[in-house]
């Protein structure tokens, strides 16, 4: 494994960073929208998932110059933002399971809410992947 720079690290971590957080902060600032319109929660959801794969993929190209084999197959790498995605999507959803116990908020509207709050994360994901890793 080649000897990295801490620099080399952050600074592709920051890019890949970057969508994720303006998607974030866009979610933050429109959280109002919530309470007139309830299935905002579904494109938010399929944004987070696409800036997730898209974010992953800067984070990788970034980073691979110095860290990663040169001929990583397409697939692999679909597979593997997608999977990504899924955690982070996971990981959300415990976020929101944790407010709604701990804080008494009403994040999650029951199993249906949930798992369709995870099917757009997945086709987010997919379509950020599949974007993100297109041949030119």
């Amino acid at each position: 494994m080649p000897q990295l720079k801490k620099t080399s690290f952050f600074r592709a971590l920051l890019r890949g960073l970057a969508f994720p957080t303006a998607v974030f902060i866009v979610h933050i600032l429109t959280i109002s929208l919530y309470e007139v319109w309830w299935p905002y929660d579904i494109p938010m959801h399929f944004l987070g998932g696409v800036s997730i794969a898209v974010g992953g993929a800067v984070f990788l190209a970034s980073w691979k110059k110095t860290a990663l084999p040169k001929d990583v197959p397409r697939w692999f790498m679909v597979v593997f933002l997608v999977g990504i995605t899924m955690i982070f999507g996971a990981l959300w959803e415990f976020a929101e399971f944790g407010s709604d116990w701990y804080l008494h908020t009403i994040n999650q509207q029951g199993i249906r809410d949930t798992m369709g709050d995870l099917a757009m994360d997945l086709i987010g994901g997919w379509v950020g992947a599949l974007l993100a890793t297109r041949r030119r």
